[in-house]
């Protein structure tokens, strides 16, 4: 990997100011395989065709290393095909418009996309030239991003208009919610390759019997708990509610303080939590948490207090990782809600930055690393369903169909401090703007390759 790498949150947030692509919300784990050459092995031969335009095998290699060198996620082949389709749409309409990028602009893009890892052009170039990328690769995929920003921006001129009413509801989602922290205490029994899940759980069982009728969680988090936490009896420190695993927290809202849970199967353990204490307040709260985190695999024998010495942050992991195999590194970006319930547990006591090595994957332990932690103001939208879904299920209904409240026509603001009202309405207005002039994006590009002739060989 890189000397100097960036985590995946930069990656993202340089490849959204390029191009202006919205960045997706489900899990993503880096494929660690490397891109096949396709069916034909003249690197010069047509792979793709748009409109006419010929995509080569050796293009959609270069882009495949480029992705994969940059962790980006998703399979890198796949990603190099889809993404050379995009910037042959994007020039072409480009040239449509009479739309052209000087070389000066194309220099100061590499620039600043090189400047993001803390690295000059050359020596972002010569870290590329580590993995098999070829110089024309990394300013193509510049120039493509520059050129599709300019026709974005000749297609829908102007700032995107977001109403009072959207910004109050943008509002209303970080500032009016009430925020859950709990306080609990957690006991992990091993669950290792070939032993039989149903005795651990008559064990887990067993021990929770036993603080029931008068033991106590925390001695029996001390001699039976595989957690680090065991030492000091489970006890953890308080954690936001939604930064823990739904299922998780579904349950522990439902304890009363001293009460212990049914036991929790995990992919590597079966877990016993002990709700402590429960606290609620109205503070700033999101809708839903994205979590981006780093998962490097130790070797047996390897040191953890080693590795964690070298890093300060996820992009340092590169390094300690570099020439051990794609395999060893994932930087996954997620909802916190769609997380491995082990690993959802693990990140929800960490802070930016902090690691664990509580996990395991068969004889490697997991160096979990958190990168990012941002909370959303809006909720992912949900899936789309069947237009007739709804008629048909208010027909079957035999409750009344609320009348919906009619949108204010002033901004309430409630919860925010007087002088904070216009610099935080006008920053939310921004964000709104901005993520309408992406989904623009997304939905002109859509149609772009609709009408298209694309043959992918």
């Amino acid at each position: 990997m890189m000397d100097k790498p960036a985590n995946g949150a930069w990656l993202r947030s340089v490849v959204s100011a390029l191009v202006l692509a919205a960045v997706g919300v489900g899990p993503v784990t880096v494929l660690t395989a490397l891109p096949a050459m396709a069916q034909d092995d003249n690197p010069f031969a047509a792979r793709v065709t748009v409109d006419g335009a010929v995509i080569t095998n050796f293009e959609v290699q270069q882009r495949a290393l480029f992705l994969r060198a940059l962790r980006l996620p998703g399979d890198p082949e796949t990603e190099a095909i889809r993404a050379l389709i995009e910037d042959r749409l994007g020039a072409a309409a480009a040239k449509s418009a009479g739309i052209t990028v000087k070389a000066d602009e194309i220099a100061a893009g590499m620039t600043e996309f090189a400047g993001r890892a803390n690295l000059s052009p050359d020596e972002f170039m010569k870290a590329l030239a580590d993995e098999g990328v070829a110089p024309e690769t990394f300013r193509d995929f510049v120039t493509a991003g520059l050129l599709w920003r300019a026709v974005v921006r000749a297609k829908f001129p102007g700032p995107q208009v977001v109403s009072d009413a959207q910004v109050d509801r943008a509002i209303a989602g970080t500032v009016t919610q009430p925020a859950v922290r709990i306080l609990m205490s957690e006991l992990f029994l091993p669950l290792q390759p070939g032993d039989d899940p149903d005795a651990i759980l008559a064990d887990a069982r067993a021990i929770k019997a036993e603080i029931e009728t008068g033991g106590s969680f925390g001695a029996a988090a001390r001699q039976y708990s595989a957690a680090p936490t065991g030492q000091n009896g489970g006890r953890l420190d308080w954690l936001a509610l939604e930064n823990l695993p739904a299922p998780v927290a579904e349950k522990l809202l439902k304890l009363a303080p001293g009460q212990v849970s049914e036991p929790f199967v995990l992919p590597n353990a079966v877990a016993l939590f002990q709700l402590n204490n429960i606290a609620e307040e109205r503070v700033p709260a999101p809708a839903a948490v994205q979590v981006e985190y780093a998962q490097y695999l130790l070797a047996p024998g390897q040191d953890a207090a080693s590795v964690r010495a070298q890093v300060d942050r996820c992009g340092d992991l590169n390094i300690v990782a570099r020439g051990q195999g794609a395999d060893r590194l994932t930087v996954t970006k997620a909802m916190a809600s769609a997380l491995p319930q082990d690993v959802a547990l693990e990140l929800a006591k960490l802070d930016v930055n902090e690691a664990s090595t509580a996990l395991r994957r068969g004889d490697w332990t997991v160096f979990l690393m958190l990168c990012q932690r941002q909370a959303l103001a809006e909720a992912p939208p949900a899936p789309e369903t069947d237009p007739a879904a709804p008629a048909a299920n208010a027909a079957a209904s035999t409750e009344p169909t609320p009348t919906p409240n009619p949108e204010p026509e002033t901004a309430k603001d409630d919860g925010l401090p007087e002088g904070l009202i216009a610099p935080v309405r006008a920053a939310v207005q921004d964000q709104l703007s901005a993520k309408r002039l992406e989904q623009r994006a997304a939905g002109y590009m859509e149609e772009l390759r609709s009408e298209a002739r694309i043959e992918i060989k």
